[in-house]
């Protein structure tokens, strides 16, 4: 088995964040887990991982901002974004848009 994908999941509710990091290992990846967007910037700066998956709306910093700040010091690096919101007008912030793709609730 080859190498795992480094995962960073910036989640504030907290059990729920350990659901999600529980499930992602069991899948084979290494997740690395932040608990609002300040606390994720450290720890990507501090890992460096493959893929980020965020919440939007965490205390702090929304996942916006986040992604925002993110993409100043790593571009290229892919971030889903986790959002009880369904409707894309309330999901995709108009700076981030190109780089977006909203999907329905209940993908698996």
């Amino acid at each position: 088995m080859g190498d795992k994908i480094r995962l960073l999941l910036v989640e504030d509710e907290q059990t729920l964040a350990g659901i999600i990091a529980d499930t992602l290992s069991e899948k084979g990846f290494e997740v690395t887990v932040a608990y609002d967007g300040e606390a994720g910037l450290r720890a990507f700066r501090g890992s460096r991982p493959d893929v980020v998956v965020s919440d939007v709306m965490m205390p702090c910093m929304d996942g916006f901002t986040f992604v925002g700040r993110l993409r100043r010091e790593a571009p290229g690096v892919p971030v889903l974004f986790l959002s009880a919101r369904s409707a894309a007008e309330d999901v995709v912030h108009p700076r981030l848009q190109v780089h977006c793709r909203v999907l329905p609730a209940g993908i698996a």
